[in-house]
């Protein structure tokens, strides 16, 4: 293969995608290295016993809940370039997004609280003080859940204004907090030290985003209740991606269930080996994922489909052969790299080995979850996020059928083995979703003229 074929296949190497992919991967590894240690720092201190798991679970259900907003902070962007260009009252719509989506986030999560609080009991397999705590954890946590709404909101602001550097080493604010409140409250609070930690360390977070965006603006905002067209019309564009990214999330919340039905500190185990999973995908996501969705956003509107396509394919398949090695070197290291950052202080052995073969089993998925991440970018750019909210969907019923039959003789392999499997159907069915919307344009009397809806 010579030369001229390989830059075809990997258009990364074009250089501006590159110099913005570089500096954007390292802005985000800079921000979430620290973070990147906090569960390990938690290894450490708590090693794995049913008190981390009831953390464990009540913390996953809190990020479900403030991570079915995460992509406002996508769509958020455009609409406020487009109101900068439009000469529209900017900070009128902040104002009243802040103020009614505070009320709307607020209002589900007091019923999301009722409803886990009533389902504890009756979906896991914790003792009747493992229930208890639980139940106990998610009411002192779901603090937290505020705090990452605001901060997503502001972070997506400072982004709409180029201003990408604070946003992305901002967790490394949160996760320095959050270690030393850990480390000065674990003696006197136990577990409790973990909730308190998390959520100082995301309030700090947000004192400083706002800090930003109070310098940085010309005018300010405050949270305002009245709902507007704008308003509603930026609302109904998230709803199709809120309502995946519920079931891209519910998925964690299966996975922490189910693994409640296996032997204590199947929970714990399970979030360790996710943690480690997620700084190669948390890195890939971050940096070329970004990259790409920002180009393919500004080129598509003067470009052909056809020619969008291509780009597509290629940067797709260039994602999946980088990741390749990637995955292949990482599942050889699993052993020694998880001694490395989980051989410390109460951590014992056994767990060390049950965790490296939990990460290997999420591994195995990784360059399928790469190159379905990036469809999902595409049909973003598309507008078709009914294809996303379908594909969640179906991803969570494979995903639950997956783990109720590995578990049984792979135990908490299995549920991370599931999770690989239900990545190469949500490839599949991304591809041929993307190709049916290429196809759909390519035979529409005006191609491409602005409308992927047609």
């Amino acid at each position: 293969m010579n030369l001229r074929r390989v830059r075809e296949l990997i258009p990364l190497f074009d250089r501006s995608r590159l110099r913005d992919a570089v500096s954007t991967t390292g802005l985000s590894l800079a921000g979430k290295s620290a973070g990147f240690l906090v569960p390990f720092f938690i290894a450490s201190w708590f090693g794995v016993s049913p008190a981390t798991d009831a953390f464990f679970f009540a913390y996953g259900a809190i990020l479900f809940l403030a991570g079915i907003f995460g992509p406002v902070l996508e769509v958020i962007v455009p609409y406020i370039a487009e109101s900068r260009r439009r000469g529209d009252n900017l900070a009128g719509f902040m104002s009243r997004l802040l103020g009614t989506g505070t009320v709307i986030f607020g209002s589900g999560m007091a019923c999301f609280l009722l409803a886990a609080t009533l389902l504890v009991p009756h979906i896991t397999q914790f003792s009747v003080e493992g229930t208890a705590l639980t139940c106990r954890l998610l009411f002192e946590v779901s603090p937290l859940a505020v705090l990452l709404f605001w901060t997503s909101i502001l972070s997506g602001y400072l982004n709409a204004h180029k201003r990408f550097a604070l946003p992305a080493l901002s967790p490394a604010v949160r996760a320095s907090v959050n270690l030393c409140f850990i480390f000065l409250l674990k003696a006197r609070f136990g577990v409790h030290a973990l909730v308190l930690g998390y959520i100082a360390g995301e309030s700090v977070r947000l004192f400083v985003l706002a800090l930003a965006v109070a310098i940085n603006s010309p005018f300010r905002f405050r949270p305002a209740l009245r709902l507007d067209q704008r308003l509603r019309e930026f609302y109904r564009t998230s709803f199709y991606s809120v309502i995946a990214m519920i079931w891209v999330l519910a998925n964690q919340l299966v996975d922490n269930t189910m693994a409640s039905w296996l032997v204590p500190g199947s929970v714990s185990v399970l979030q360790y080996a996710g943690n480690l999973y997620m700084i190669p995908l948390s890195l890939f996501s971050g940096g070329i994922v970004t990259v790409l969705l920002a180009h393919w956003s500004e080129s598509y509107c003067g470009s052909c489909g056809a020619e969008f396509q291509r780009d597509v394919g290629r940067s797709v398949w260039s994602a999946f052969w980088l990741t390749l090695p990637a995955t292949i070197i990482l599942i050889l290291l699993s052993q020694p790299a998880s001694r490395l950052l989980l051989g410390h202080g109460v951590f014992e052995q056994t767990n060390i080995d049950m965790v490296a073969r939990v990460w290997t089993g999420y591994l195995v998925g990784f360059p399928l979850q790469a190159m379905a991440l990036l469809y999902v970018k595409a049909l973003l750019v598309l507008k078709r996020t009914k294809v996303l909210m379908w594909g969640a969907f179906y991803a969570v019923f494979l995903n639950v059928l997956g783990n109720a039959l590995l578990m049984q003789w792979f135990g908490a392999v299995g549920i991370a083995l599931a999770t690989s499997g239900t990545a190469a159907f949500s490839t599949f069915y991304f591809w041929r979703s993307l190709r049916s919307a290429f196809a759909e344009q390519a035979g529409s009397p005006g191609g491409n003229d602005g409308n992927p809806m047609r």
